[in-house]
């Protein structure tokens, strides 16, 4: 079940990256550097609003071992009231906030972008029961169809009519409600009638609680960055630091979706098999390993390029921010697998506790940063608090799941190798397309390509030389790579279970 809907989200991920892409592609050239940190200024306290306002309601949903209609009603009233209230909330907050960033303009952006409040608070009890019926299919379908439209068509449109940050506005405000009516339309139905249930109240919001609280420290960690750069460096220099950054977690990002959606709902069904849980958890810990790290080499080496070819020459200052950030790839993705573990088996304090001790990592580190070297010492802040947070995430997971270091270093050492082969492979391609004067786009085509065989080809090696679950699982099920003939891992012992 794990892997048939990794593949599905990988699918989603690999429609909605390129979309994406293009997208960002079509809005660098449409709208400035101030346009796109305005946006993110208001972004950050929305953002904050959201996760504050939830509740948990929908993860505790997931978590739950069965739901009723009764559990459906209440979580349909308490999702929807919070976000009302946190809308309102926002509304008054407004001009607070634009005091602070020192930017008249900030409030009404936040007012009109706090209506996504109560869309998204309609649509949590739909978003939870697809992902408890495993509906990966459906799920990649909302998810594309929503951004396609509404920050694409929507926003592309509007920015073309000269309307500058109000098109960044609208478009967001267009995908959340065209999602929450996909989800309203797709999601299963729970047999009754159903009832708001006071008692069950109490119990959505304790686990939801402990969901909510990780998910508010979680933002800090994930916005703290912008808040320092805005705050100490200004809007233009967030605009351009905030295109680095999306660069950066774009891969992070559609990975750790994936993980996020397929991981969280599986493993919660499967909470008394832990050698269930320790099989996925390594599995899914190799494919990260395996697509991140190498990725992360890839940026680090094409960021010239990347940034020209997408945003165009005049952005040409994020390259050396990007540069920075590209060492963050692996860590920003894989920290997402211990994550989900830590949130799918209950131990939401836990995990709360963790994003804490990471939100601090990065506030301090982007403010050292900020004041040391501008924006590229907050990139290098930014990525060594990245970095803490994987190792204490993933040393969560293995006491969770009883797990010994060496089946934890073996699920990285695929990924290193690959990783390696990769950036011979680019650097050799690189070399003999600036030799030939290549265009960017030609140098970034041709590395790309050189690295996507590359890539595939070290794979293929190190599932016979290092055989993985993951690697284990993808070849013998597929007859025509099953004749490299790969051994079988080491299983892990059963502790405790």
């Amino acid at each position: 079940m794990v892997l048939s809907g990794l593949a599905w989200m990988y699918l989603s991920a690999l429609i909605g990256g390129v979309s994406r892409l293009v997208v960002l592609a079509i809005l660098a050239r449409l709208l400035s550097p101030r346009d796109f940190g305005l946006m993110g200024i208001a972004l950050i306290c929305t953002s904050f609003a959201e996760r504050l306002g939830q509740v948990g309601v929908g993860p505790a949903l997931v978590q739950r071992e069965s739901v009723d209609a009764d559990d459906v009603v209440t979580g349909a009233v308490l999702s929807a009231l919070c976000g009302l209230v946190m809308m309102a909330v926002l509304w008054l907050l407004a001009p607070f906030v634009a005091a602070l960033f020192r930017e008249p303009l900030v409030s009404p952006l936040v007012r009109v972008l706090s209506l996504a409040f109560f869309i998204d608070g309609l649509a949590v009890t739909s978003d939870s029961l697809l992902q408890r019926s495993l509906g990966f299919r459906s799920m990649m379908l909302v998810e594309n169809v929503s951004y396609v439209f509404g920050i694409g068509v929507v926003g592309a449109g509007l920015a073309m009519l000269g309307l500058g940050v109000w098109a960044l506005v609208a478009a967001h405000v267009a995908m959340r409600t065209l999602r929450t009516g996909l989800l309203y339309w797709i999601a299963p139905s729970v047999p009754g009638s159903g009832r708001f249930n006071r008692a069950r109240v109490r119990g959505l919001l304790y686990m939801g609680g402990g969901f909510s609280l990780g998910r508010i420290l979680n933002f800090a960690s994930l916005q703290g960055d912008n808040f320092v750069v805005g705050r100490v460096l200004g809007m233009e220099a967030l605009g351009l630091y905030s295109r680095a950054y999306q660069l950066m977690a774009l891969p992070a990002v559609y990975v750790a979706q994936v993980i996020e959606r397929v991981l969280f709902p599986v493993l919660s069904k499967e909470q008394g098999h832990p050698e269930r849980l320790r099989e996925a958890f390594l599995s899914v810990l190799e494919i990260l390993t395996l697509v991140s790290l190498p990725t992360g080499v890839f940026l680090f080496l094409a960021a010239p390029e990347v940034v020209e070819v997408l945003f165009g020459p005049r952005w040409s200052p994020v390259v050396p921010v990007l540069s920075v950030l590209s060492f963050g790839v692996f860590f920003r993705t894989a920290y997402k697998c211990s994550d989900t573990v830590a949130r799918s088996v209950g131990a939401v304090y836990q995990y709360a506790f963790q994003q804490g001790v990471y939100a601090v990592a990065i506030l301090l580190g982007s403010l050292l940063g900020a004041y040391a070297a501008g924006s590229q010492g907050v990139a290098v802040g930014v990525v060594a608090a990245v970095a803490i947070n994987y190792l204490f995430m993933t040393r969560l997971s293995a006491r969770l799941l009883v797990l010994p270091f060496r089946e934890l270093l073996r699920g990285h050492i695929s990924g290193v190798f690959v990783s390696v082969c990769v950036a011979g492979a680019v650097q050799l391609a690189r070399g003999v397309a600036r030799a030939g004067s290549f265009s960017a786009l030609q140098q970034l085509f041709l590395m790309a390509s050189v690295a996507s065989a590359v890539w595939a080809l070290s794979v293929c090696v190190a599932a016979n030389l290092f055989p993985g679950r993951a690697l284990q699982a993808v070849f013998t099920r597929i007859p025509a790579l099953s004749r490299w003939g790969l051994k079988r891992p080491n299983v892990v012992p059963a502790h405790g279970g």
